[in-house]
């Protein structure tokens, strides 16, 4: 018998009343997409997710991308890639006061190629002098190069402590100055193949075309672009082999080399587009050059890092760290890793209480 001024309340059919409502829900109120008691949307996601776990199963190919991609999402390779580019940016510049240097100083000492260069600028960079850009030269090549160092070296660094982060192994491994030499090193070699690089696809066709004068402008475009893939391969061996100072063997390297290679030719062919069609419109002049280079940058470090997560994930063969201290014999078989296995923190090293490897499909019955 309820009290004066209490009141119950009874439970319509078809209505949930207790302790199996959400907080905060009003008894006899369902949840978006419940039907008679089975979340819709909760079963449509564990079907697609079920199809997915036996898909990685069946395919150990694409078992081995979503690894690697959700290896780089784990690592924030996006906002990896943007730090990276950043370094870039501002290398790209110093570089090209040094080529500005360079360009001023052959100015200075040739004459025929000092009026040819005059009738260059006067037809496409009418703003630059010629005379001034040779008395300039000098000075402004000392600060390129200074800035060089330290842009293009931090440049380096990034690259390398981002791909071997994703491999969970020591991100400023060695001797510093040591260190710093082999970035200088690698960064005057990297630059060499990224001018080769972009240049390719243009330069060899224009070669072949007049090599091979009787050649079709398709089989001439073809062939131009293997060769271009070819170029960009030996790139992106140094992206992800020097760079990092690690030494994947082949098996695990050769895949993300031809994902690496064939993404920087296509991202150069579509970049020349751009830029040609960013000429043609001069609203865009103003900041094309810059959010060109920064876009190009970003993408082209993109591939990089999902190149170094796609040999960081593969199961095959093995990866030796070669700015790894040495071991001394007696402790190398109890208490150090065999070379290219998996380190503590590493892609392939299991979740700490869970036997697995980051990106590794659910067990059967898991969710």
């Amino acid at each position: 018998m309820p009290r004066l001024g209490s009141w119950t309340r009874t439970p319509l059919p078809g209505r949930r009343v207790g302790p199996g409502l959400p907080p905060g829900m009003p008894p006899g109120r369902r949840q978006v997409g419940e039907d008679g008691g089975v979340n819709v949307f909760r079963r449509i996601q564990a079907g697609v997710h079920g199809r997915i776990t036996t898909a990685r199963r069946r395919f150990p190919a694409l078992d081995h991308g979503l690894r690697a991609v959700l290896l780089y999402n784990h690592r924030f390779g996006s906002r990896l890639a943007a730090a990276i580019a950043y370094y870039g940016f501002f290398a790209v510049f110093a570089l090209a006061l040094v080529a500005y240097s360079v360009f001023g100083a052959i100015l200075e000492g040739n004459a025929e190629v000092n009026a040819a260069a005059a009738d260059f600028l006067r037809e496409n960079l009418p703003f630059l002098d010629p005379v001034k850009v040779a008395e300039s030269s000098g000075a402004v090549g000392v600060v390129g190069l200074t800035i060089l160092v330290f842009t293009g070296v931090g440049w380096v660094e990034a690259i390398r402590s981002s791909q071997r982060l994703l491999y969970g192994l020591d991100q400023q491994p060695g001797n510093l100055v040591v260190r710093r030499l082999v970035d200088l090193g690698v960064l005057l070699v990297v630059f060499v193949l990224l001018g080769v690089s972009v240049a390719a696809v243009d330069t060899l066709e224009s070669l072949l075309r007049w090599l091979l004068g009787s050649a079709g402008s398709a089989g001439l475009t073809t062939i131009s672009a293997v060769l271009s893939v070819f170029v960009n391969a030996v790139l992106a061996t140094l992206l992800l082999v020097a760079v990092p100072r690690l030494r994947p063997s082949r098996v695990r390297l050769r895949p993300a080399v031809l994902l690496v290679a064939v993404g920087i030719t296509l991202l150069n062919t579509i970049g020349r587009h751009y830029v040609v069609r960013t000429e043609r419109n001069p609203a865009y002049t103003v900041v094309a050059g810059a959010v060109g280079l920064l876009l190009y940058l970003y993408l082209l470090n993109q591939l990089v890092l999902l190149g170094a997560a796609l040999v960081a994930t593969d199961t095959r063969g093995q990866v030796v760290d070669l700015a790894a201290k040495p071991v001394a014999v007696d402790q190398e078989e109890e208490d150090s890793p065999r070379p290219g296995s998996a380190s503590a923190n590493g892609p392939g090293a299991p979740e700490q209480g869970t036997g697995r490897r980051t990106g590794d499909p659910p067990a059967t019955g898991e969710r």
